[in-house]
């Protein structure tokens, strides 16, 4: 739960593991900040920080900010996730499968409810620089806007006890 100004906001999520197969679902309810009102600040501070490091997140949030321009609301849709991953290991070899559907529910008519699906994959050999692949394709909250498919790549190298991944995407 997420506590802000004595009001609650609720999330869960719940995860199964059966050998290499995991399942995933989680949800969190969505609600509504009236920035008229000069106690609902701190709510909306909290949502920056809390959206800042999830892309898809924060333009959703941003969305909604400019529809509050007009309206004094800015709405934190409902959300629902569900992941399956697989991984693969042998002696020479790791093969990791991602995949991932994603809603959000929006109350305000001006917006569209939104939809994202995405799969990964990760390939590597044994001490060797892991290879991973993506794609994702998700559907705009606005109507006007068509939705975007987007590929992904990337990697990773460990320097001793450091990893830097690095990345790269193209939308289409």
């Amino acid at each position: 739960n997420h506590i802000s100004n004595g009001t609650v906001f609720k999330s869960y999520g719940l995860s199964f593991e059966l050998k290499d197969i995991m399942l995933s679902y989680s949800h969190s309810q969505g609600y509504t900040i009236d920035i008229s009102r000069p106690q609902d600040y701190s709510i909306l501070e909290n949502e920056i920080v809390s959206y800042s490091s999830i892309e898809e997140d924060l333009i959703d949030l941003y969305t909604t900010y400019f529809l509050s321009l007009i309206t004094d609301e800015i709405e934190r849709p409902s959300k629902y996730s569900i992941d399956l991953s697989y991984k693969s290991s042998t002696y020479a070899n790791s093969t990791r499968i991602l995949f991932s559907y994603k809603q959000n529910k929006f109350s305000n008519h001006n917006l569209n409810d939104t939809e994202s699906y995405h799969v990964g994959l990760e390939y590597s050999r044994t001490n060797k620089i892991p290879i991973r692949l993506g794609v994702s394709y998700k559907k705009s909250a606005l109507r006007y806007i068509s939705p975007a498919s987007t590929l992904m790549s990337g990697t990773s190298v460990k320097f001793g006890n450091i990893n830097v991944d690095i990345g790269c995407q193209y939308s289409l």
